[in-house]
């Protein structure tokens, strides 16, 4: 077995597709920690429309880092924010990043 490809194996980390001409998506054979309790500030103003985008685990390589919850802008006063989150496939992991919905 080639070096690379035996270090993601033992490390149990794959990529894999998402779905067809998505960006790929990290997937682990750990689960994430349950997430920490945030609290969601006021909007960032008047103008615009936004979304809260949640908090969420990213694996870096190694372990599961914090990415704290921010605010962003939505692309139209009518796109509704769909979060991010973690599905277990089979025996991994694997991150289905946020979008918006129109």
């Amino acid at each position: 077995m080639s070096r690379p490809l035996s270090t993601l194996l033992r490390t149990g980390i794959i990529l894999l597709p998402l779905l067809a001409g998505a960006a790929p998506a990290f997937a682990q054979m750990m689960a994430p920690p349950p997430p920490p309790s945030e609290a969601v500030p006021p909007p960032p103003g008047a103008r615009g429309h936004w979304a809260w985008q949640n908090g969420h685990w990213q694996w870096n390589g190694r372990r599961y880092v914090w990415i704290a919850g921010r605010y962003i802008r939505a692309p139209r006063a009518e796109a509704a924010w769909i979060p991010g989150e973690w599905v277990l496939v089979r025996d991994h992991y694997v991150w289905h990043r946020g979008h918006w919905r129109r």
